[in-house]
């Protein structure tokens, strides 16, 4: 009898526990499993910076104690099922805002390489200079163009000569050029080759800081450089400019030259060996 009635009452102990135990451990695994399922895609898809962030934030997660409701249930395993939930739970969130965040800055990056750029003549002139939209939105572009003042879209490019090109980030890219790269490009027959790009830092062949003249711009004009925008002065003029955008390789049929414009170019040239001569000892 004796035997029985402990027998008896190990299994209703048992029973007592695992009854509310139970169900919570296994709906908490469950749900962790299908949640696994689910998330591994969806995690795999973040960019890198993404996924690294989102795998931080787990981390420290894990760390965190359940809030006060939980650690308030006496019952270790209905309290582990519970803290498993919660955490499942926290995680979907984490990961739904990483997606979303992530998808969101991946729409917003440009990525820009050679086949980015093209003969000028394939983008629209305004005025003196050529201007595109590698978003798609030319349209806002040249409507800021036309008008000469205004915060240029993002995508836009300005380019004033073959080798030098100017593209507008999204807003929040770069805050000192105002969303702003440079680059300095190698042209030929073959295309384009990006030579050198950055912000602040990029100095053209002729030993001209980028940034250092666009940036005195007066802000109405979002650093594009005109006669009277604020810009220093560079010593080439309309004239040179005009037959130097008619010498583009990259253009199937370029623009004949005249012979006002072949005596704009040697003159061109003239200048351009005055820039790259080295400086007179004081």
């Amino acid at each position: 009898m004796t035997d029985g009635f402990h027998a008896e009452r190990c299994l209703a102990v048992t029973l007592e526990w695992w009854t509310p135990t139970l169900p919570c451990l296994l709906a908490g695994t469950f749900l962790l499993f299908i949640l696994k399922q689910w998330m591994a895609p969806l995690h795999d898809s973040l960019s890198e910076t993404a996924r690294v962030r989102f795998d931080n934030e787990v981390t420290k997660m894990k760390k965190i104690p359940a809030f006060s409701p939980i650690l308030s249930v006496r019952d270790p395993g209905v309290r582990q099922g519970l803290k498993t939930i919660f955490r499942s739970v926290g995680a979907v969130l984490l990961l739904s805002v990483a997606v979303s965040g992530g998808h969101d800055a991946q729409a917003q990056e440009m990525t820009i390489t050679d086949s980015s750029f093209k003969c000028l003549n394939d983008m629209v002139k305004v005025r003196h200079f050529y201007v595109d939209n590698l978003l798609g939105n030319r349209k806002a572009t040249i409507a800021v163009a036309e008008k000469g003042t205004g915060t240029y879209p993002p995508g836009s490019v300005v380019q004033l000569v073959p080798g030098e090109v100017m593209v507008k980030h999204p807003e929040g890219f770069n805050s000192a050029t105002r969303d702003w790269e440079f680059f300095e490009l190698d042209v030929s027959k073959e295309g384009t080759r990006i030579r050198k790009r950055g912000f602040a830092e990029v100095v053209n062949r002729f030993g001209g800081n980028c940034f250092a003249c666009h940036v005195k711009a007066k802000p109405e004009f979002d650093m594009v450089c005109e006669i009277d925008h604020g810009c220093d002065p560079i010593p080439i003029t309309r004239r040179m400019l005009a037959a130097l955008q008619k010498t583009d390789p990259r253009c199937a049929a370029p623009a004949a030259l005249t012979e006002d414009d072949q005596h704009a170019l040697k003159e061109l040239d003239e200048v351009m060996k005055t820039m790259r001569a080295p400086a007179a000892p004081k």
